[in-house]
Parts: structure tokens; sequence; C-alpha cells
């Protein structure tokens, strides 16, 4: 039997085994923010987005010692478990880390992080 998967078929399969290999790489919570743009993004661009987003979070850990501040701009309460949520975990997790949220509106801060933001 002859294999009738299109180009298009097959490309998007070996993407998305792609992108679930890069996924094992970053933190847990990164998954969420994947499964959330499926719907509305390409297997390549969310592929393209796992690397950016690794390359940062290598970044953070290199760093991890050092004094980062962690600054929201205006995120709103809509998804707060793709920046806010993940910012707050980071800057509690990291030593000399600390947080501002320059939101009017939406301005929340945990008592955890109360002297780190």
């Amino acid at each position: 039997m002859t294999d009738t998967r299109t180009y298009h078929e097959q490309t998007k399969i070996d993407q998305t085994i792609r992108l679930r290999e890069v996924l094992k790489t970053l933190p847990s919570f990164a998954r969420d923010y994947f499964r959330a743009i499926e719907p509305r993004s390409s297997a390549r661009t969310r592929i393209n987005y796992a690397y950016d987003i690794r390359v940062f979070f290598h970044f953070l850990m290199e760093n991890k010692h050092k004094k980062i501040l962690f600054l929201e701009l205006g995120v709103g309460r809509m998804t707060p478990m793709f920046i806010q949520q993940p910012f707050w975990n980071m800057t509690y997790s990291m030593p000399q880390a600390y947080y501002i949220t320059i939101n009017p509106k939406d301005a929340l801060l945990p008592d955890e992080l109360e002297g780190k933001g």
C-alpha cells in the first residue's frame, strides 16, 4: 500500500514532530502557550517561536545569579499564564530578580514578591 499523504500533510507532521522535540527543552509552562496558539498559527510559526523562546530561557538560566529586571508593560488579565505568572515565578525563584509592572488598570503583585516588585 502506498502512502497517500500530500506534501503539505507530511510537512505538517514533520514540523509537529520537530516542535515536540523543541518543547521538551522548554519549561513545562511554555507548553501551555503553544497549545493556546495552535488553532491560529502554523506549525512553522510555532517552531520559530519555540526556538526564540528557548534562546530567552537559556539567557535567563545563564544569568540567573545576576541582577535581572522583569518588566511587564501593559499585560492584561486575559492570559496571565503566558507572561505575568511566569515572570512572577522567575522573579520569586531567582535571588537577584525584580519585577515591575507598568499597567495602571491591572497592576498586581503577589504577596510572595513583596520587596522584589
